[in-house]
């Protein structure tokens, strides 16, 4: 059944990963006694370690005694970034195909960030990784796959594509073209594996002022293209603009501006930094 069995109004403010465990305990409250299983499903806004404390512990304060399962969207780190580079090319299986891109997983051994409290017995988790690569040829060490990670519910409407198609090119370009960021906060995170990603470009995408941390950070990457990108609509020319706007930049960036100006507005131009 799909049935709704607890809600919380927020502020309009209040971000979506702002304390899930409170209304979760409702949840969990409001099922009849006859459920013999429990499961829980979040995304990484419910990468809280309050909650999955909570969840993993069968001997729960104000909950349901017993063991939920639970599948949660993980938060990036670099901890947790070099422990899944260093998974070996054999543990990565197949995991979905699309018509431009197929998708492998594996499983990340040994990690558990969760430190039990002295006398606590926790479940067990296991943590999965996924890597997104180019249908045509094989993976490879080489750049062949760019990992596009985000941390938060922050999202993208539009689709990214790499620009070339060729089974032999390294993926080194990849596009998001019309994109708005969606949610308020959360980061972009772009890796290009062992050799940097040289072309990720911003294409005619919509940014917005966030009311709580936004962050664009990533590895071996080079100058992220912003090209005709708007920040509250108006277009962006340099990365201290996205800074004043509220953006974290850990990233080079370039910028180019080509769209035609309103009247009276000044000359397309590129700015670059």
């Amino acid at each position: 059944m799909n049935v709704i069995v607890a809600d919380e109004f927020r502020d309009g403010n209040v971000g979506s990963d702002t304390r899930p465990l409170p209304v979760t305990r409702q949840a969990f409250a409001a099922l009849p006694e006859r459920v013999a299983e429990r499961y829980f499903r979040g995304d990484s806004a419910c990468y809280q370690q309050e909650l999955l404390r909570w969840l993993r512990n069968r001997k729960r304060e104000d909950g349901p005694e017993g063991y939920i399962g639970f599948g949660i969207s993980a938060e990036m780190c670099e901890v947790l970034q070099k422990q899944i580079r260093r998974l070996p090319e054999a543990l990565w299986k197949p995991y979905r195909e699309e018509a431009e891109t197929i998708c492998e997983c594996a499983e990340v051994f040994n990690w558990d960030p969760l430190e039990g409290k002295a006398g606590e017995e926790l479940d067990p988790v296991r943590y999965w990784a996924i890597r997104i690569g180019k249908k045509q040829g094989e993976f490879s060490t080489q750049n062949k796959f760019a990992i596009w990670i985000q941390f938060t519910p922050a999202y993208f409407t539009g689709r990214g594509y790499p620009t070339k198609a060729s089974s032999k090119q390294a993926l080194d370009d990849f596009h998001f073209l019309n994109c708005t960021w969606e949610h308020d906060g959360g980061q972009i995170y772009i890796d290009g594996g062992d050799s940097p990603l040289t072309n990720f470009v911003f294409e005619n995408c919509t940014f917005y002022t966030p009311s709580r941390p936004a962050k664009i950070t990533g590895s071996a990457v080079g100058p992220i293209l912003f090209k005709n990108v708007k920040v509250d609509g108006t277009l962006v020319r340099s990365v201290d603009q996205l800074k004043r706007a509220g953006w974290d930049i850990s990233v080079p960036m370039k910028f180019e501006v080509t769209s035609q100006p309103a009247a009276g507005g000044r000359a397309p131009q590129a700015a670059k930094k």
